[in-house]
């Protein structure tokens, strides 16, 4: 029987780049794979069910707790009749005075 020198072999430390049949483990072979999937998936910008406003999926949580958000929410709104506009009920006087609502008057 032949001795084996255990000072000659070395193990790497860590995960190895390849599995044994050649193939990356974790490096996408495209290096703007990343980024690609970011756009197509997370940054997709869809309205707000209560403001109307474009946010992307991955915010949506976080901007319904905001107060402009939930102000929307808890204030009630009418529809002007001249230029169907939902405005605060408050405010119908001085929206009908405006001039984005005296355009539709023409």
């Amino acid at each position: 029987m032949e001795s084996i020198d255990t000072e000659k072999i070395t193990v790497r430390r860590g995960r190895p780049i390849k599995s044994p049949d050649g193939i990356p483990n974790s490096k996408p072979l495209d290096k703007e794979y990343f980024n690609k999937y970011y756009k197509s998936n997370l940054a997709v910008k869809v309205p707000c069910e209560h403001c109307g406003e474009h946010i992307s999926k991955s915010k949506m949580k976080q901007h319904m707790l905001t107060s402009k958000c939930i102000n929307i929410i808890n204030t009630p709104k009418i529809k002007c009749m001249i230029c169907s506009k939902l405005i605060v009920e408050g405010r119908k006087s001085q929206h009908e005075k405006s001039n984005y609502c005296k355009m539709f008057l023409i």
